[in-house]
């Protein structure tokens, strides 16, 4: 029987994920509080409902993962300029950096597997977005 489009994606995201967490070991931050941490830096501040949507995770689960960057200090909350009741979470100087580092080794690893494959990282992401796009939701 013929693998589903889904299986391969799975298989993929599996390879992917393992080879992203391997980059960011010596960091000591996991693959999935990176990616929160990028959200952040991209879209933030945010509001934690507004992370949750971009996260696609429920708010139970992104506040136990907030609160960890900001224990790390990697993340901080302030007060909205636009409500006094509403905080925001944005990334601090110590994430940016953190962040940094952790895009450089991932770039480095990349160049190394698009050098193989004779690609190049623009064309990958255009056909990565591209695929994307073709999902609910994506």
């Amino acid at each position: 029987m013929p693998h589903t489009v889904y299986f391969h994606f799975w298989a993929l995201s599996r390879t992917v994920r393992a080879s992203a967490a391997e980059a960011l070991a010596e960091l000591d931050i996991s693959l999935d509080d990176f990616g929160l941490l990028t959200i952040i830096q991209s879209e933030g501040p945010l509001s934690m409902s507004a992370l949750s949507k971009q996260a696609h995770l429920a708010q139970s689960t992104l506040t136990m993962a907030a609160k960890k960057l900001m224990r790390k200090g990697w993340c901080e909350q302030e007060r909205s300029p636009d409500d006094a009741r509403q905080k925001l979470i944005r990334v601090t100087p110590l994430g940016e950096e953190l962040l940094e580092t952790g895009c450089a080794e991932m770039r480095r690893r990349e160049a190394e597997i698009l050098g193989a494959a004779r690609t190049n990282r623009a064309s990958v992401i255009e056909r990565i977005r591209g695929l994307r796009d073709m999902f609910p939701g994506g």
